[in-house]
């Protein structure tokens, strides 16, 4: 869960993330199959980005809740444990079970470094 004091939003998480502003507004029901093991608000794309245990990453537009991208398979068959933005927020970092740490350009998919 996290809070954008700008925009006055919660963002919380469950099988998918939901954006709380005056009402619910529910995100794209197909961006995740498995336990989402988070949810950040990246201020300087001004959108969230999800990531399953399964390692399904998906950004979500914070302005209408549309997804704009998604890509699988970021750990391959271990599971996701964590997920951090880089200190500029342009660079998705992930943790899987198998002690393997991931950068990812999460705009377009790219493995950047393991």
């Amino acid at each position: 869960m996290l809070y954008d004091p700008a925009r006055r939003r919660l963002v919380t998480a469950a099988s998918r993330p939901y954006v709380w502003h005056h009402k619910v507004v529910t995100l794209d029901k197909t961006g995740h199959r498995e336990p989402l093991r988070g949810v950040l608000y990246n201020s300087t794309f001004h959108v969230a980005v999800s990531v399953d245990e399964g390692g399904t990453v998906c950004v979500w537009c914070m302005q209408d809740g549309s997804r704009e991208g998604r890509f699988s398979n970021a750990h391959g068959d271990s599971k996701v444990t964590a997920l951090s933005f880089d200190k500029n927020e342009r660079r998705l970092v992930t943790a899987a079970n198998d002690a393997c740490i991931r950068m990812w350009n999460f705009n377009n998919g790219s493995l950047l470094r393991t």
